[in-house]
């Protein structure tokens, strides 16, 4: 049987690891003032139905944006998430 605080933990590194990345992209051939950031909803599927996936990481992501942008959030449950990273 899988862990699902194992499962979180490595889909919000992934999600942590990709918001760094996108965060160094350097875009001031496009726009000298510009710098490109991203929130991120993270999710775990153990159990649940795709619909249900797609609903816990959406309202993570939802959360992310209201908390500040530029940051991982973690769906724990369907009707609760956490933030685990911003800058």
């Amino acid at each position: 049987m899988r862990n699902s605080h194992t499962d979180i933990a490595a889909a919000a590194g992934v999600a942590e690891r990709m918001r760094m990345a996108i965060g160094r992209l350097d875009v001031t051939d496009i726009c000298p003032e510009w710098t490109v950031t991203v929130s991120v909803g993270a999710a775990a599927m153990l159990g649940s139905s795709p619909a249900e996936l797609y609903s816990a990481a959406d309202s993570a992501l939802y959360r992310a944006k209201t908390q500040g942008r530029n940051r991982v959030c973690v769906a724990e449950e369907v009707s609760k998430s956490r933030p685990i990273s911003h800058a």
